[in-house]
């Protein structure tokens, strides 16, 4: 497991935090990766809010804007402070994609560090490229005009932001990609909200599906104690099976193996 290091001391308060203070992943492992964004907004995976880089910090992916670039790092602001981060934790700049009508995909409302990258269905496209996108904010389904800057196809690779599967504990679990790792056979992702470099990884697809369709999804977090302490909890994907379909396909009701109904995210629910 990785220890990583703060730069900005972990336990200062937001209140407390100036806007022009810097956090850092001080001993970041590598890779070693220049920014190909240098200026405007950038898609990037930092600490929520206030909290450390560091194993028990929790990470998510954030549109922020850029407030300096270094060699192989962007300087970025957040909500209550900028933060540096290592440029293998920027995504690449994205390449114009064919976003259909009814395409699942991921946006920022705003380049803020205030509501982090969300996963939406478009709904309707504009003649000057602008998507309207239905979400979820917790149960209520909202509307929103976004410009195709901020959204990113989900398109089954291994591509920042994107969802992939891990081999952990004999079964497989939910991650979500960042970056290669420091090899062929390692990457950087996200399990639970906690950065690690992991093996093994595969791209899932986020796609419509109807009922009766089987799928593979979290019906459980689970976490695990070894080795005299709680380990990272898991999002291990299981067989399942679609029996309804809500929100114009942004929730499944689905039934596990075992014979649970229950109700699941499109961001939980994938392609066998």
């Amino acid at each position: 497991m990785l220890v990583l290091v703060l730069g900005l001391a972990a336990s200062a308060r937001a209140e407390d935090l100036k806007p022009t203070d810097v956090s850092r992943w001080d001993g970041f492992p590598g890779p070693t990766v220049q920014p190909t964004l240098r200026e405007g907004e950038a898609f990037v995976t930092i600490p929520i809010s206030s909290g450390p880089w560091k194993e028990s910090g929790q990470l998510s992916f954030w549109l922020a804007p850029v407030v300096a670039a270094k060699p192989d790092s962007l300087v970025v602001q957040g909500r209550f402070h900028r933060f540096e981060v290592p440029g293998a934790f920027v995504a690449p700049a994205a390449k114009p994609a064919k976003i259909a009508k009814g395409s699942y995909v991921q946006f920022a409302v705003a380049a803020t560090p205030t509501m982090a990258v969300n996963i939406g269905r478009v709904k309707k496209i504009a003649k000057d490229g602008t998507l309207s996108i239905d979400y979820l904010v917790v149960d209520d389904l909202h509307t929103v005009e976004v410009p195709p800057s901020r959204v990113r196809p989900l398109d089954g690779t291994l591509a920042w932001g994107q969802p992939i599967s891990f081999p952990i504990d004999g079964q497989r679990a939910l991650g979500w990609y960042i970056a290669p790792g420091r090899d062929d056979q390692h990457v950087w992702a996200l399990n639970t909200g906690l950065a690690y470099e992991l093996e093994g990884a595969t791209p899932l697809a986020i796609k419509e599906f109807s009922r009766g369709a089987k799928v593979l999804a979290v019906v459980r977090t689970t976490s695990v104690f070894r080795d005299g302490k709680d380990q990272p909890p898991r999002q291990y994907l299981e067989p399942a099976v679609i029996v309804g379909v809500r929100d114009g396909g942004l929730t499944y009701k689905i039934k596990s193996a075992k014979g649970e109904s229950m109700d699941r995210s499109v961001d939980l629910v994938f392609a066998r």
